[in-house]
């Protein structure tokens, strides 16, 4: 069992803090999920102090409320709990830039990240009490799962997804089970529904393998409505996600748990690695994490690339587009289109790039563009903006504000 490199015993509870750290939705029933969830866990272990806060769309926000709990005099041990199911640039980039920025201002505090939720027992349990709610009458023979995940652009994401489904279904009472995702990588769903339907079976039971409710599994509901008009001899049942529910409160309290043992052997891999540098460092030498210009602000990233025999002058903008199937249903290609075209009219190539792209995160609120060096977000934009956003900001700097999502400064 792995051990913190020293003997600090927190005998006083209200040294310790545990601050769950939710997504954040512009839906409020959304974010209430979450802090229904830390209630009751608050509940359970009332001597604690136990709060929360949100990566981003929501208040309070996490670099100011972990700030907060480590400035109070009483607080020796900050423990995060992150309320994402897998891996992601959040957990593995943006909570880990924050808390090395926290150690450096409070030295004299340890604070200590719990991973991603990944595969357990506990969460296997779960997800099979959600799927026998949906009361399928047929016999194992004939019956099919779809285990539903929200994708990722990281492959190793997508690997944690595929265990937990797999664990899932020898649990269960299914001949067969398929996995599809909602975004970004495939198989997609409606091209699993329609293999699916190929194979004729009696009973498909599908199970969101997502935290809370929220505008995907909606739209999930809706494909499943015309996929059962189509084929209506299947019985097709859809679950409820995870949800609130003490089996929750009983997996992040083992959690806490384990940490306050001394074993960390479920805490944030990159926390406790000796030889990993500080991310406040590597965000000195290129002066721009934060804003996510690692890898797409390109006068920046080229500038400090080997020279090459014939270089080219630094992209004045560089817009990002989304094509994925929400923004792609919204218009959002004919977006890419518009913007090259008045790009190559007024002969602006050398310097203004439109680049088409997967998922950005803003699933159910897009259309979504980004304009970069800038790092300014635009949401549910029309292509009626677009001619605007080309003259405003692309030609004079002046930020399209009808439909600003974000600006990452």
């Amino acid at each position: 069992m792995m051990k913190r490199e020293h003997n600090k015993a927190y005998p006083l509870p209200d040294t310790v803090t545990i601050l769950f750290i939710g997504h954040g939705s512009r839906r409020a029933q959304s974010n209430q999920e979450v802090s229904s969830l830390v209630a009751l866990f608050q509940k359970k272990h009332p001597q604690l102090r136990t709060t929360h806060c949100f990566v981003e769309l929501a208040k309070p926000s996490f670099n100011q409320k972990i700030f907060e709990e480590a400035a109070r005099p009483e607080c020796r041990l900050l423990i995060i709990l992150p309320l994402f199911l897998f891996s992601s640039r959040h957990v593995k980039n943006d909570i880990p830039l924050v808390v090395s920025k926290v150690k450096a201002q409070f030295p004299d505090k340890e604070i200590i990240c719990a991973d991603s939720m990944k595969a357990s027992k506990i969460l296997v349990q779960l997800s099979i009490q959600r799927i026998s709610e949906a009361k399928t009458k047929s016999e194992n023979k004939g019956q099919s799962l779809l285990i539903i995940g929200r994708g990722s652009s990281d492959p190793d994401s997508n690997g944690e997804f595929e265990k937990i489904a797999r664990l899932i279904f020898e649990q269960g009472p299914f001949e067969a089970y398929h996995t599809a995702f909602v975004g970004i990588t495939g198989p997609k769903v409606e091209a699993q529904l329609n293999f699916i339907a190929k194979s004729r079976p009696k009973t498909l039971t599908v199970f969101p393998y997502f935290l809370f409710q929220g505008r995907l599994i909606e739209q999930l509901k809706e494909k499943l409505e015309d996929f059962k008009h189509s084929y209506p001899w299947i019985q097709t049942h859809i679950t409820r996600p995870l949800g609130v529910d003490p089996k929750l409160v009983d997996y992040f309290s083992e959690h806490v748990h384990k940490i306050l043992r001394g074993d960390v052997s479920q805490t944030l891999a990159c926390t406790t690695c000796h030889y990993r540098p500080e991310l406040e460092s590597i965000s000195a030498q290129v002066k721009g994490v934060e804003a996510l210009l690692w890898s797409v602000r390109h006068l920046y990233t080229h500038s400090q690339a080997k020279p090459h025999e014939y270089p080219h002058a630094n992209l004045k903008k560089h817009v990002l587009v989304c094509e994925n199937i929400d923004c792609a249903e919204r218009g959002s290609k004919q977006f890419t289109r518009r913007l090259r075209k008045l790009i190559k009219k007024d002969g602006h190539e050398q310097v203004m790039k439109v680049t088409k792209t997967s998922c950005m995160g803003r699933c159910g609120e897009g259309p979504s563009l980004a304009v970069y060096p800038d790092g300014v977000w635009y949401r549910d934009v029309k292509l009626n903006d677009i001619d605007d956003i080309y003259q405003q900001h692309l030609l004079n700097d002046k930020i399209h504000e009808p439909c600003v999502d974000d600006i990452m400064v």
